[in-house]
C-alpha cells in the first residue's frame, strides 16, 4: 500500500530480533518473509509470517517477530484492521516484548495516515524519547504539511499550540485562503508568538496617515459596453440599469460630503468590460495619485486593479459582488456586502452556540447567489459536525413546495418508502397505541415523514 510504504521511506525502519539460536529452517524461512516484504510482495510475506507465528515460542525469540511482520505485512497490503488484531494479540502474548514501542509507532502511523491527525499527535504525545519516537515525528510532519485544511489545522492548534511547525504550517495555510476568510486575529497572533516574517504573510506595514483638503475616487465601470450599444435606450438590461443608479447614488453622496465641507473628487473612468481598455486606464500617471477605486465589475479586468491597488497600496472596493474571490488575497480590496462565506460564519456561530439539536435544513431560491451561500452554510456547518441531510431548491413561485416538503405525511401502509429506522419507530407507536385501542386500524393511521422535534434549525437562503 502506497501510503504505509511513503512511511518506510520516510523512517527507514525494520527491526529486528538480537542475535540467537533459532532452528536453521525457521531461520531461512524468515529471512525469505522478511525478503518479500522488502520487495513489497505483501500478501505472500503475510501467509509466510503467519505460518511461522504460529509454531511454538517457548525456544524460538523470532515467533514473536514474525507475529510483528505478520501484522505489518497486512498493513501494506491496504489491511489496517487485521494488523491492529494482530498486533493486539501479539501485546497480550508477550506484555513483556522489548519492541513495543514499534507497535506504539505504527499505531501512531496508522491514526496519520487515516486522516485522524489528532490521534496522531496525542500518540506520539506519550511516545518516549528515541527512535520509534523520532521516526513518528518525521511521519507527522509528512501528514500535517499535507493537512490544507485551515479549521481543522485550527483545532489542531488549539490542543498543541507550542507546536511549531503545526503553528508555521497554520499560517501558510491562512494566508492561502481568500482575504475575507482569513483569521486575521489568529495570524497575528501566530506571527507574533513564534517570531515569523509579517512580510511572508502580506501583512501590511501601517503607513502615516495624512489628511488631505480633496479626496480622489476613481469609478472604473463599463458605461459603454457593447451590451449598451446594441439597445435602445428605454431597454437597457436591469444589471446596467443598477449600475447607473449606483454611479448616480455616488454623485449624490459627493455633493452630500461637498456641504460638510469634505471635498471628493469622483473621476469615472469607462473600462468598456474589456481587459485591454482597463489596462491603459491603469498606464495613466494620474491613476497613481488616487486615494480610493471603485469597481471594476468583470473578472479579467478585476485582476488587473486587484495587481495595480495592492502593488500601488490603493484601497479599492468591488461595489456588486459577495464572493470572496472577488478580492483575492489583496489586503486593500474590499467587499462592499459581506462574502457567502463570512454570513455563513456568522449564522454557524449563533446556531453553534444556541442550537441543541445538530440536524439541519437548508432552502434556497432559484439565483446564484442563494446557492452559493447555501452551500457555503452547508460545509460550514458540516465542518462543525452538524448533520445537513436537505439541501434543496425551492422556486419563489413555488415557495408552498418547501412547506409541504416539511408537513408531508406517509400513511402506516406506505411505510417501506420511509427509511427503516423511521419506520421502526413508527411501527412501534402504531403499536403500543393499538393496545389501548383496539378498534385502530394500519390503513388509516398517518404520521409526518419527518419526526416531530427532528429537526434543530432551518436556513433559508433567499431574499
Amino acid at each position: 500500500m502506497r501510503t504505509y510504504g511513503i512511511v518506510l521511506l520516510l523512517v527507514g525502519m525494520m527491526i529486528a530480533p538480537a542475535r540467537a539460536q533459532e532452528p536453521t529452517d525457521f531461520q531461512a524461512r524468515y529471512r525469505t518473509a522478511k525478503e518479500l516484504l522488502q520487495e513489497g510482495k505483501y500478501s505472500l510475506a503475510s501467509e509466510y509470517f503467519l505460518a511461522l507465528a504460529q509454531e511454538e515460542a517457548s525456544t524460538n525469540i523470532f515467533v514473536a517477530y514474525a507475529a510483528y511482520y505478520h501484522g505489518l505485512a497486512a498493513l501494506l497490503n491496504g489491511n489496517g484492521e487485521l494488523a491492529g488484531d494482530i498486533w493486539g494479540k501479539l501485546v497480550g502474548k508477550y506484555p513483556d516484548w522489548r519492541e513495543q514501542g514499534e507497535l506504539v509507532f505504527w499505531k501512531g502511523t496508522m491514526a496519520f495516515a487515516s486522516g485522524q491527525l489528532g490521534e496522531g499527535y496525542r500518540v506520539l504525545a506519550q511516545m518516549k524519547s528515541g527512535p520509534q519516537r523520532d521516526a513518528l515525528e518525521k511521519v507527522k510532519s509528512y501528514y500535517t504539511l499535507k493537512e490544507t485544511d485551515v479549521r481543522r489545522l485550527q483545532r489542531l492548534f488549539e490542543e498543541y499550540s507550542d507546536d511549531r511547525e503545526l503553528a508555521v504550517h497554520l499560517a501558510d495555510c491562512i494566508v492561502m485562503q481568500p482575504m475575507v476568510q482569513q483569521n486575521q486575529e489568529l495570524l497575528e497572533f501566530l506571527i507574533g508568538d513564534f517570531d515569523l516574517d509579517p512580510s511572508t504573510y502580506n501583512r501590511i506595514t501601517p503607513g502615516q496617515s495624512v489628511k488631505k483638503e480633496q479626496y480622489r475616487v476613481a469609478v472604473l465601470f463599463p458605461f459603454q459596453h457593447e451590451v449598451l450599444s446594441q439597445r435602445r435606450p428605454n431597454a437597457i438590461p436591469v444589471f446596467y440599469q443598477g449600475l447607473f443608479d449606483r454611479y448616480e447614488g455616488m454623485r449624490m453622496a459627493q455633493e452630500a460630503l461637498g456641504e460638510e465641507g469634505k471635498t471628493i473628487e469622483l473621476v469615472a473612468y469607462d473600462t468598456k468590460g474589456d481587459s485591454a481598455t482597463t489596462a491603459g486606464i491603469l498606464a495613466l500617471p494620474e491613476m497613481k495619485s488616487v486615494d480610493l477605486i471603485i469597481g471594476p465589475l468583470f473578472p479579467d479586468a478585476r485582476e488587473l486593479v486587484l495587481q495595480f491597488s495592492e502593488e500601488n497600496r490603493i484601497p479599492m472596493f468591488n461595489p456588486l459582488s459577495a464572493n470572496a474571490d472577488g478580492i483575492g488575497n489583496n489586503p486593500f480590496a474590499f467587499l462592499i456586502n459581506p462574502s457567502h462565506e463570512t454570513r455563513a460564519r456568522r449564522v454557524a456561530d449563533y446556531f453553534t452556540d444556541n442550537s441543541t439539536d445538530s440536524t439541519v435544513y437548508i432552502f434556497y431560491g432559484t439565483r446564484t447567489q442563494d446557492s452559493l451561500y447555501a452551500y457555503a452554510y452547508k460545509a460550514e456547518m458540516e465542518l462543525r459536525g452538524f448533520w445537513v441531510p436537505v439541501v434543496m431548491q425551492v422556486d419563489e413561485e413555488k415557495s408552498q413546495t418547501g412547506f409541504e416538503f416539511l408537513t408531508e405525511t406517509v400513511r402506516y401502509h406506505d411505510l417501506k418508502d420511509l427509511d427503516s429506522a423511521r419506520a421502526v419507530d413508527l411501527l412501534n407507536d402504531y403499536l403500543e397505541r393499538k393496545r389501548d385501542n383496539p378498534n385502530l386500524r394500519l390503513e388509516k393511521e398517518e404520521a409526518f415523514r419527518i419526526p416531530n422535534d427532528s429537526i434543530g434549525h432551518i436556513l433559508v437562503a433567499s431574499d
